[in-house]
């Protein structure tokens, strides 16, 4: 699962203790490992590993933010990015797998 965060040090600050708050705080992320452009911290491994990205390569946070949908599923809600975003962003990274995904 991929998250994607808006790169400021207020989400810094929250990503980090929902990653202490689960356990993980051991691993000694920091506010600057998340305000790195481009920074991805990887939890977990395939196929249950998440992903945190402060960016993709597609579209600015801001722009994914204002287009994306928010889906309810057993009273949890989850926010995820327009779907023309999403092949966007697959289609710029460029790797076999996600090109597939793009074009089915």
């Amino acid at each position: 699962m991929d998250l994607l965060i808006e790169r400021s040090v207020e989400n810094a600050e929250k990503v980090l203790k929902v990653i202490d708050d689960f356990g993980l705080g051991s691993l000694g992320f920091t506010v600057e490992d998340l305000m790195e452009e481009k920074s991805v911290i990887q939890l977990g491994v395939v196929p249950y590993r998440i992903d945190i990205l402060n960016s993709i390569p597609a579209v600015n946070f801001g722009e994914a933010y204002s287009n994306s949908s928010v889906y309810t599923e057993d009273e949890t809600a989850i926010r995820c990015i327009h779907i023309n975003h999403l092949i966007d962003n697959k289609l710029a990274v460029k790797r076999d797998k996600y090109l597939s995904d793009a074009k089915a």
